[in-house]
């Protein structure tokens, strides 16, 4: 069985993690820990800040396509196996799991330790 990879594309921002400053960014957070959530189900994941991996920006045909057709406005840019499964948003955990396609008992049994 293949494994799933998730790739996500995010703007330019002050921070990715919503961590810093008074201000921090709760959803932005929360999305954090559900893909912290992901990995623990199996889930490749990986997280391009334009800031620090320009060259993966460059290099993502499906990210270079999507923003020349589009603009900014589409990021960040969530790419499940090559393909745009959520843009200009960051979602929510169940969401999330909805959009991997994972079993929706075992993203229950998650909600329920980690609601978010």
């Amino acid at each position: 069985m293949k494994r799933s990879s998730l790739e996500i594309f995010d703007p330019i921002t002050c921070c990715s993690s919503g961590r810093r400053g008074p201000n921090a960014d709760q959803k932005l957070a929360m999305f954090n820990a559900a893909l912290d959530w992901l990995r623990t189900q199996g889930m490749e994941v990986r997280r391009y800040d334009p800031r620090q991996q320009y060259d993966e920006y460059l290099g993502s045909a499906v990210l270079v396509k999507a923003v020349n057709q589009h603009g900014l406005g589409w990021l960040p840019l969530l790419v499940l196996d090559g393909e745009i499964v959520s843009h200009g948003e960051y979602p929510g955990r169940a969401e999330l799991a909805a959009l991997v396609g994972l079993d929706q008992v075992a993203t229950a049994a998650g909600a329920s330790r980690n609601t978010l």
